[in-house]
């Protein structure tokens, strides 16, 4: 198994419930890693074989500028989206960090994480 991820994909958006998030916007930050047998694309050195991290980013800075009231719709949207262009992934674990989250105190980053799997043809 192999795998191929993006770490801190920094992105300005507008995704948020109270009204000056999505005025304001915010950074942040997005790490996905896929997982999938790339034994072809090495052998053949041909990328059509394995996953582009490059279509990775676009898939990621596509969904991040649309903006959602909640993180957890913007984590399946991207999950939805990269396995329609690799279906033959494996394994998705995307993480999403708002960073400085209006809390009303001193916040690095709020996260919200998922990750499934495909297990005989069904993602869970």
């Amino acid at each position: 198994m192999h795998e191929v991820s993006l770490k801190s994909v920094k992105i300005f958006a507008y995704h948020g419930m109270f009204p000056q998030e999505t005025v304001l916007g915010n950074w942040y930050e997005v790490d996905v890693a896929v997982k999938a047998d790339f034994s072809k694309t090495a052998q053949t050195d041909d990328l059509s074989n394995g996953v582009d991290y490059q279509k990775l980013y676009e898939i990621i800075k596509s969904v991040m500028t649309s903006p959602k009231q909640l993180l957890e719709t913007v984590l399946e949207i991207i999950f939805s989206d990269i396995i329609k262009v690799y279906p033959s992934v494996q394994s998705v674990e995307i993480k999403l960090r708002k960073l400085n989250p209006p809390v009303g105190g001193q916040v690095a980053y709020s996260q919200v994480s998922l990750y499934k799997e495909q297990v005989k043809g069904l993602w869970n």
